[in-house]
């Protein structure tokens, strides 16, 4: 197994049932991680397209990690 896979599915745990309040995980787990909160407050702010409910904590991990991803200071989230 890629180890890459494997740390991204352990990430999106994390982040997704660690914690049951989106500011709870933004306060113990995102902000002690590093992960600016200019990131990660867009994407708390979503809705689902279909239900136009706010997004799940689940749905909300992957987000964060593509953003983290993506970041242009050059900063990766899993380095190889």
């Amino acid at each position: 197994m890629d180890l890459r896979i494997e740390e991204r599915r352990v990430a999106n745990e994390a982040i997704a049932t660690l914690v049951n309040i989106k500011s709870t995980m933004a306060d113990m787990l995102l902000k002690p991680a590093g992960v600016p909160e200019s990131l990660f407050q867009p994407i708390f702010k979503q809705r689902d397209p279909n239900t136009n409910q706010p997004i799940s904590k689940r749905q909300i991990a992957p987000l964060i990690l593509d953003a983290l991803e993506k970041r242009v200071d050059g900063r990766k989230l899993f380095e190889t």
